[in-house]
């Protein structure tokens, strides 16, 4: 199933998978705070004072509910998939997304490695 894109904003079970990748990813708020910064030039100190206690459900549910507020959302899981490449529910995610040109060239070498 492809994931429903509309201007950098996906629809709400695409954004509960992309979240839940997330958290499997990045599931402390020092990783969190370091992707978003690093790679995005983030700073999620902002969302950080939204969440009351450190529930990285909620946190990443604001970045992602930001991301597409201010438009920055496609760039949040290219930037997940740089820091972790091998995870593998965003590589499912990356799939549905269709997202990079080594997604779309894993996708036509599947078949030789069955």
């Amino acid at each position: 199933m492809r994931v429903k894109i509309n201007q950098d904003r996906l629809d709400g079970y695409a954004r509960q998978d992309f979240q839940k990748a997330l958290i499997e990813s990045f599931d402390t708020p020092v990783s969190a705070q370091q992707i978003l910064a690093y790679q995005l030039d983030k700073d999620i100190n902002k969302i950080f004072s939204l969440v009351p206690g450190i529930n990285m459900n909620m946190v990443w549910f604001e970045v992602i509910k930001e991301a597409e507020r201010l438009y920055w959302s496609g760039n949040l899981l290219p930037a997940a998939r740089k820091v972790s490449p091998e995870n593998p529910m965003l590589l499912e995610f990356a799939r549905r997304f269709r997202h990079g040109p080594e997604i779309a060239a894993q996708q036509a070498m599947e078949p030789l490695f069955v």
